[in-house]
């Protein structure tokens, strides 16, 4: 079973190797992955869109009023509907327009900027991802790297920025030895996998 990860839709329900949230449903069906990739690169900037038609409107709104004033059709922007609401940004009420159910904006999501919105997710996968990348395709996470890459994805999302401290800082704990003595190479280790995972977040 898939782990809801983060409010990055794409990463919502994901399963290692797989990206598409769709994947279950469609099976790996080669036009729907292709169709997904060509939805990723504008799906904040969609979200966005339908946010803002909220924030202006001040009031609830269903799926079909919204394609509506954006001029889409209904199918363009189920999707992104369904993910606003895993996310937590919208909730269904009890209005309905014409037969479609109205949706409103989850306080503090109404007042929620563009930049907070664009926030990049980093997922564990990733992280060790990016492990597997500096120790090389024999490598197998143990328990106490999936507890790291974990820790190092949360502190990435959170904070948009990684430094070698702070993943020697969430090593220390998971180990249980502050200061964790590291040795040069050791250290090189986590400079290099910061600076994997800060490009993650460009």
């Amino acid at each position: 079973m898939g782990t809801q990860i983060g409010i990055d839709p794409y990463h919502r329900f994901r399963v290692v190797g797989e990206d598409d949230p769709c994947i279950r449903r469609h099976g790996g069906n080669s036009e729907s992955m292709a169709a997904w990739e060509n939805v990723k690169p504008h799906l904040r900037e969609t979200y966005e869109r339908i946010l803002t038609v909220y924030r202006q409107e001040g009031r609830p709104l269903a799926p079909k009023e919204i394609c509506e004033i954006l001029g889409k059709h209904p199918s363009d922007l189920s999707g992104r509907f369904t993910e606003l609401k895993e996310m937590g940004i919208l909730t269904p009420t009890e209005f309905m327009y014409k037969g479609s159910r109205c949706l409103e904006l989850i306080s503090p999501w109404s007042e929620r900027t563009k930049e907070e919105l664009s926030k990049k997710v980093v997922t564990k996968e990733q992280v060790l991802g990016c492990i597997k990348d500096l120790r090389g395709s024999s490598y197998h996470p143990t328990e106490a790297d999936e507890e790291f890459a974990e820790g190092a994805a949360r502190w990435a999302t959170m904070n948009q920025d990684l430094n070698v401290n702070q993943l020697i800082d969430i090593a220390s704990r998971i180990v249980g030895e502050e200061p964790l003595r590291l040795s040069v190479m050791q250290t090189q280790f986590f400079n290099m996998l910061a600076s994997k995972i800060l490009l993650v977040l460009q």
